[in-house]
């Protein structure tokens, strides 16, 4: 036999599922943002006009007091006009005004009662005396009241402990 030829030249390499490198993306912002104002446990607000972020020193919350408010609490008000059966809902505005143009029935149930929940009602009475009635099962702190004067304006603060109306403990109090 003769003797072994030469090696032969190397065959391309296979492909290897790479293609060229693409460009590099724009810069990132270095991930930082800008609290005024910080100290510790202050909410952050954004305001609509600026990429700002600000803490509140008026408006705190942890864990171990909760939510703190150093000035007074701004909420909308809802308004009904009475006659007949008055729908009271703890989801509705916590501050309702009820403008009595006749007698007025509280006895329906209350809508979402859940414990901690809470509203205060103003109740406004026309020029005529008029009749309340209120739901059987709200336990009331004094004197459930049955009238109030013509002219007179009330106050009816509720209280929700749990889900049921057994649950809702009540206080009237009414000008002099």
């Amino acid at each position: 036999a003769g003797s072994a030829g030469s090696t032969g030249a190397q065959g391309h390499q296979g492909h290897q599922g790479s293609g060229a490198q693409g460009s590099q993306g724009a810069q990132g912002n270095d991930g930082a943002a800008t609290i005024n104002n910080a100290t510790e446990n202050e909410l952050v607000t954004v305001a609509s006009t600026t990429s700002e972020l600000d803490a509140e020193a008026s408006l705190t919350f942890n864990d171990t007091d909760g939510l703190y408010i150093a000035k007074s609490i701004k909420t909308a008000v809802k308004t009904h006009s009475a006659g007949g059966n008055v729908d009271l809902d703890f989801e509705h505005e916590p501050l309702q005004t009820v403008t009595l143009n006749a007698n007025a029935d509280f006895s329906t149930a209350v809508g979402n009662k859940e414990a901690g929940r809470s509203m205060v009602i103003r109740i406004v009475c026309d020029g005529t005396s008029r009749t309340l009635t209120f739901h059987s099962s709200w336990k009331f702190v004094g004197e459930k009241p049955a009238s109030i004067a013509a002219s007179k304006t009330a106050i009816l603060s509720m209280t929700c402990f749990g889900t049921a109306e057994t649950d809702i403990v009540c206080s009237y109090a009414v000008q002099d």
